[in-house]
C-alpha cells in the first residue's frame, strides 16, 4: 500500500519539464476531494488483499511493470476516471512500433499517459549531493548525464 501512496502523491521529479506534464488522476473526484483518496488509501492500509491480488496478476516482476501496475490499480478505482487501455502495442503489420502505457477517460477527455520510473543507486559514502556519484540500471547511467 505505501508503494502505492508514493506513486499517487509523490511529486514530480521535475519542476520544469519541456513538454506538457498531466498527472494521471488531475480528473479524478480524489482531486476535489482528497479525503475520499485517504479514505481509499486507508481501507487499503487495513486490507492490502485487493491490491495484492492484483499485483499477482503480473506476468513479470520487473520493476517498471509494477510501477504500471500501481498506476492501473490507482486509475481503476479513481472515481471519475476510466482505462480506455492499458499497454497497448502499436504495430504495423508484424512490427510492433511501440506502446501505449495507459489510454485514460475523465471528465476533461481522453488522455494518453506514459508512465516511467528510473532508480539510482546512492553513493555508500558522502552526502550524496555529487549527481555523478548516483548510479543508474547497469551503472552505465548516472544522475548528472
Amino acid at each position: 500500500m505505501r508503494d502505492l501512496a508514493w506513486v499517487i502523491l509523490a511529486p514530480p521529479m521535475l519542476e520544469v519539464a519541456p513538454w506538457p506534464q498531466r498527472h494521471p488522476l488531475a480528473g479524478s473526484d480524489w482531486v476535489q476531494d482528497p479525503q475520499r483518496l485517504a479514505d481509499f488509501l486507508w481501507q487499503l492500509d487495513r486490507d492490502s488483499r485487493p491490491l495484492e491480488d492484483w499485483l499477482a496478476l503480473a506476468t513479470t516482476r520487473r520493476l517498471g511493470r509494477y510501477y504500471e501496475r500501481l498506476w492501473q490499480f490507482a486509475v481503476q478505482h479513481a472515481p471519475g476516471v476510466e482505462i480506455i487501455a492499458a499497454n497497448l502495442p502499436i504495430r504495423l503489420g508484424s512490427q510492433t512500433l511501440g506502446e501505449l502505457d495507459m489510454l485514460l477517460r475523465d471528465r476533461e477527455g481522453v488522455h494518453h499517459v506514459e508512465l516511467a520510473i528510473k532508480l539510482y543507486l546512492g553513493p555508500q559514502d558522502g552526502d550524496g549531493r555529487d549527481p555523478a556519484s548516483w548510479l543508474g540500471p547497469g551503472c552505465q547511467d548516472r544522475l548528472d548525464r
